[in-house]
């Protein structure tokens, strides 16, 4: 997280107990910088303050909120595919201090959410770094949630109905002719996601590597992704909706799978023999949860 206060403005302008206030507050782990919590057109659908269960700054990584990310299978990971608790870093650079995933030919990252949450809206601060255009990479970055939190300590919250929903946030893809990354939904009948099934919101290039500001809004409604450019929240792709029965031209998917959800922050490993092996970092600064009204 970045401080927006300036210290020497503050020294000049504001008493020295004002400043020394102002200063903890940005130094603490609920940090005051980063864009408006929710764009103002649906702000009033979404709670003020964060639910803190789930939201965090990565000042530090809390055992209290998050596992390590599970691997099931080894199908696609040789040469590496081994999550490896050391391959979680926190990092600073200047004033900012965040979470690193890093993947690379000697194991991968990621973490799993303990705490459940519903319908809301949620800001991410991310990038990537080592990632190139054109060039498709084993390493497999994703910004995701879904019904089983995939951690070393499962929690899991599948509907009455026994379905679940996966939503991808962001997830790079390498399957494409161009890699880039996309945003979707996958429903499941209590197995696997069905790919078969699933729903984009966006699918297109980026240039990778610089950091970005999302917004995910997940309501009864609709699935929509957002992104905050030039100092406003801009909405990306098209909503996803729910409706009473699946119609994937429409972009609608039965109701019957919305449900509960877990955060997974991960940074895997796919390998084929022509991939790139270099590695591959998923930097997370901060991840902040809205719940709905």
């Amino acid at each position: 997280m970045v401080c927006p206060f300036d210290s020497h403005t503050l020294n000049s302008t504001l008493p020295v107990l004002i400043v020394a206030c102002l200063i903890a507050l940005c130094s603490s782990q609920v940090a005051c910088a980063g864009p408006l919590p929710v764009p103002e057109e649906i702000a009033e659908n979404f709670a003020v303050e964060m639910d803190k269960n789930v939201s965090d700054d990565f000042w530090k990584l809390d055992p209290n909120k998050w596992v390590v990310r599970a691997r099931k299978g080894t199908d696609t990971s040789k040469p590496s595919g081994n999550i490896k608790a050391k391959h979680n870093q926190l990092r600073k650079e200047g004033d900012t201090r965040y979470l690193s995933l890093l993947a690379n030919k000697h194991g991968e990252a990621g973490v799993s959410a303990l705490h459940v949450h519903e319908y809301g809206f949620t800001v991410c601060r991310w990038r990537t770094k080592g990632l190139e255009y054109g060039v498709k990479h084993a390493a497999h970055p994703a910004i995701w949630s879904y019904s089983y939190n995939m951690g070393s300590t499962p929690r899991n919250a599948p509907n009455d109905s026994g379905k679940t929903l996966e939503i991808d946030w962001m997830e790079y893809i390498k399957w494409k002719k161009v890699p880039g990354y996309h945003a979707r939904i996958l429903p499941s009948d209590g197995g696997g996601s069905d790919v078969d099934r699933s729903i984009h919101a966006f699918q297109g290039q980026t240039d990778f590597n610089g950091w970005r500001i999302h917004g995910y809004e997940y309501t009864p409604d609709y699935v929509q992704l957002w992104e905050y450019v030039d100092d406003q929240w801009q909405k990306k792709g098209v909503a996803l909706k729910f409706g009473d029965e699946t119609d994937l031209e429409a972009k609608v998917l039965d109701r019957e799978y919305r449900s509960k959800q877990y955060f997974v922050l991960s940074n895997i490993w796919f390998y084929k023999p022509e991939y790139e092996l270099n590695p591959v970092r998923l930097d997370i600064d901060y991840l902040h949860h809205y719940p709905m009204k």
